[in-house]
């Protein structure tokens, strides 16, 4: 028996009844093993299944069905040696099935490629006695980004721009200087920089200049589980503002902000910069909500609710829709100009293209995927339209 597990599975009605009509059913089979619990969410034991181990399916239902199939082999549970589709499962597949078109289409991708990256990367050293953890911080609270490496430093910057930001810590020299592209693709010899690392400490600096951007622009910061995010917040644009992006003759518009089920969607993106299969920069598209009653005086900051709220108010975005705001905010945050300039130091920059990257693929299906110039993508979580909230829609 395999039993599905989370609190509400296991509140059921008559769950407590079958736990023990199968913990009958193995006694009789003398199989201590017959029943297996399936952890589909975190939950509260119940009586029964106290003592058993259960296949984990949180985090990743792959890799939950993986182990469940090895749990089933090693417990040697029969199977059959041809499996039959069921005719009612195949006859819904083919009703749903899209058919492919042998035409090429145009798809927008979430990367940014670079337009100007600079020419060469520095390691720097102390020349003297140095402290490595006063280093260390005073490389954290720079105004520019610098990369603590060994025993020395990683930046863009010139020497004499290193020795005027960090002469508090100590006196530095130019010990290694490298082209950026033989550095991502080779790393340093001396002192040791592996490829890997070099492409981490690159996409860290590059990604703290985007980051600083965001934050002059006038974008909310906000911290998810593994890096920063910045969203349109209430001194960035007024709440259900739409904002016009495309070209002149295909113009179209997208709200960042706007009040649904009692609470602020405020639209925002995390980067990534990356150097493979190109250099670009990829782009994660975020939802922070405020609380109406706090006056959006910030974000709910906890993570659960967060969660919960971007599956219940933004599961009706289309994808037209995602894409119209993170036009719009692309639009905003480039002031309308063709690419976004990143300072890294005062004297170097990189800068990327203000447009996602297109890609056109060879085939296309026959749905339709247009939206008419002067359609204001309307959908029902996003303008706050009247209509029954779901248990799983309330805080």
């Amino acid at each position: 028996m395999l039993l599905c597990c989370s609190d509400e599975t296991l509140a059921r009605e008559g769950v407590q009844e079958e736990i023990g009509i199968a913990k009958d059913v193995g006694t009789a089979l003398k199989d201590s093993r017959f029943l297996i619990p399936l952890r589909l969410q975190p939950f509260k034991k119940v009586f029964g299944i106290g003592e058993y181990q259960w296949v984990d399916f949180v985090g990743s239902w792959a890799n939950g069905l993986r182990d469940l199939l090895d749990t089933l082999e090693a417990r040697k549970v029969p199977k059959t040696q041809s499996p039959v589709i069921s005719p009612n499962w195949e006859a819904y597949r083919r009703k749903l099935s899209v058919k492919l078109e042998q035409r090429p289409e145009s798809l927008t991708s979430n990367w940014l490629p670079f337009q100007k990256l600079p020419e060469n990367i520095f390691y720097f050293q102390p020349t003297g006695a140095v402290n490595h953890h006063q280093m260390l911080l005073a490389c954290e609270s720079a105004s520019f980004p610098i990369k603590q490496h060994l025993r020395g430093l990683i930046s863009f910057a010139t020497l004499e721009e290193i020795n005027q930001e960090l002469s508090s810590v100590a006196r530095f020299e130019i010990t290694a200087q490298r082209p950026l592209t033989q550095f991502l693709e080779e790393g340093l010899p001396e002192p040791l920089v592996k490829r890997s690392e070099a492409r981490r400490l690159v996409s860290e600096i590059l990604r703290r200049g985007w980051e600083a951007v965001c934050s002059k622009r006038g974008l909310s910061r906000y911290t998810f589980s593994s890096q920063f995010g910045f969203y349109a917040g209430k001194d960035f644009v007024g709440l259900n503002k739409r904002i016009s992006w495309g070209d002149g003759h295909g113009r179209r518009s997208a709200a960042l902000r706007n009040i649904a089920h009692g609470r602020v969607w405020q639209f925002g993106i995390s980067a990534t910069p990356n150097f493979t299969p190109m250099p670009v920069i990829r782009l994660k598209t975020r939802v922070v909500f405020s609380d109406v009653s706090s006056g959006e005086a910030g974000a709910v900051f906890d993570a659960d609710r967060q969660h919960r709220f971007r599956r219940s108010d933004c599961k009706l975005w289309r994808n037209k829709i995602w894409h119209g705001r993170l036009m719009a905010l692309l639009e905003l945050l480039s002031s309308g100009q063709a690419t976004i300039e990143c300072p890294i130091s005062p004297t170097a920059a990189f800068s990327v293209w203000a447009k996602p990257l297109v890609v056109v693929v060879p085939v296309t299906t026959p749905l339709k995927d247009e939206l008419p110039e002067d359609e204001p993508e309307q959908d029902e979580s996003t303008l706050g339209n009247d209509y029954p909230e779901t248990e799983d829609d309330m805080p």
